[in-house]
């Protein structure tokens, strides 16, 4: 028999982080329910969102259901735990800790809207990445306009219907550089964005992302 793929194995062995009860009532239940989520995934991009999602969940879930596990237990119980095992629930308490921050790292957006007064300055304004359109930037219509729409919705004291124009410096299909340039008084600024969906249902959003936005010159 083959064995599991690697990552699997480590989520198996996770599992063990959990208390007795709670691992054989739920555990295979777990690892199928994983296997049918990342079975509707057909993009290794979407596949690794999920992992990620799992790694970051796992550390409160685990917390939680140790906390119900000790207030089931009778107090003669607790008097009968080791050394060892205080130890061992220690490692566990600082590696749920570790795994709490390093999900809330990986869950961390790239960017979101803000202000005009809270968009990044630097000291010296930096010179803007492009001005102008480049022709050598077989850009689609279609993607120009959500990435220009991404673009006017990340700075939201911005008022509505203000026009902005995206000129590109990069551009590959799935990212791209530039500089937006905003009508009015509003200024330009430098960003960049990633696609992150295929057929986007949001015509509007158009499966892109603002990833960095920093005002220019």
């Amino acid at each position: 028999m083959s064995k599991a793929p690697k990552p699997y194995r480590i989520y198996r062995a996770l599992l063990y982080l959990y208390p007795k009860a709670h691992r054989k009532a739920y555990g295979e239940q777990m690892v199928q329910t994983l296997d049918d989520i990342l079975a509707d995934q057909h993009d290794i991009s979407e596949k690794i969102m999920v992992w990620i999602r799992v790694v970051s969940e796992l550390p409160l879930n685990v917390i939680e259901e140790n906390i119900n596990n000790l207030g089931e237990m009778s107090m003669g119980k607790l008097s009968k735990i080791s050394s060892k095992q205080l130890t061992i629930g220690a490692g566990v308490v600082i590696l749920v800790t570790a795994g709490v921050v390093l999900g809330m790292h990986l869950r961390k957006p790239d960017y979101t809207p803000t202000s005009l007064a809270k968009v990044e300055h630097a000291a010296t304004l930096p010179k803007c990445l492009q001005t102008a359109d480049n022709p050598n930037i077989p850009i689609s219509a279609e993607d120009r306009a959500f990435i220009e729409n991404n673009a006017a919705g990340s700075i939201i004291d911005v008022p509505a219907g203000t026009n902005v124009t995206a000129y590109f410096k990069t551009y590959d299909g799935t990212t791209a550089t530039g500089s937006s340039v905003y009508s009015g008084k509003f200024g330009s600024y430098n960003f960049s964005a990633k696609k992150t969906a295929d057929n986007s249902t949001n015509s509007y959003v158009g499966g892109w992302k603002i990833t960095r936005l920093e005002a220019c010159r």
